[in-house]
């Protein structure tokens, strides 16, 4: 089975879940934009729900699939929020953010009732070795941060765009990758989040309380 009928049966089954009267957390990334597509299906056979997007081009990708949008601040709580993820371990910490929106993503994960996140299996990983780990870094004095970061023993390089300028934020920051290797923990985490310039990194310890796994051979498992 293609990676792209594995994500699509993923996005199925999760839209499948979505109940009526439910305010949703729309997630970031391939799958994520396939889940809303799976959503607006449903919002036009009578389905009544709102969305929250995690990112600007989330937004597009809801206003097209007609699933009516709201703000997160209008609403105490998000009932679900559906994300991808671009690696999880077995104690279901992730790593997330290739697409840039992590820190959006993570407002939406801790404002939520229920955390649902949707992979196809390779994504299961039983450590976090040689990943690429964004990291949100604010524009000023950006290079004294670069350069705390990489003290911390960090191989890292700017985020750039097919143009090959700064790869911008939907918050106008920037983003280094860096590379991690397998013992990365919550704890080198916090100590990436207290260099100066820092906003957040795409170290996710919330943990979901789904994991939606689309397999090779077609399969969906829910864990």
């Amino acid at each position: 089975m293609s990676m792209n009928l594995i994500k699509k049966s993923v996005a199925h089954y999760a839209a499948s879940l979505v109940q009526d009267q439910q305010i949703i957390g729309l997630g970031s990334g391939t799958t994520a934009t396939l889940f809303i597509h799976e959503l607006g299906k449903r919002c036009q056979q009578g389905l009544r729900i709102k969305g929250v997007a995690s990112s600007i081009a989330i937004e597009k990708e809801a206003c097209q699939a007609r699933i009516p949008l709201i703000n997160l601040d209008d609403v105490d709580y998000i009932d679900a929020t559906y994300d991808g993820v671009d690696a999880i371990n077995p104690q279901k910490e992730m790593i997330k953010g290739r697409g840039g929106a992590l820190l959006r993503e993570k407002i939406l994960a801790y404002a939520s009732r229920e955390y649902i996140i949707m992979i196809e299996e390779y994504k299961k990983v039983l450590q976090f070795d040689q990943i690429c780990l964004p990291v949100e870094i604010v524009p000023f004095g950006k290079e004294h941060t670069l350069k705390r970061i990489e003290k911390l023993g960090y191989r890292s390089s700017w985020r750039v765009t097919g143009s090959q300028e700064l790869f911008l934020t939907d918050n106008n920051n920037y983003m280094l990758d860096l590379v991690i290797d397998a013992v990365f923990s919550e704890q080198k985490n916090q100590e990436l989040l207290a260099v100066p310039g820092v906003v957040d990194t795409g170290f996710f310890s919330i943990l979901p309380h789904k994991v939606i796994v689309g397999t090779r051979k077609g399969k969906i498992e829910v864990q």
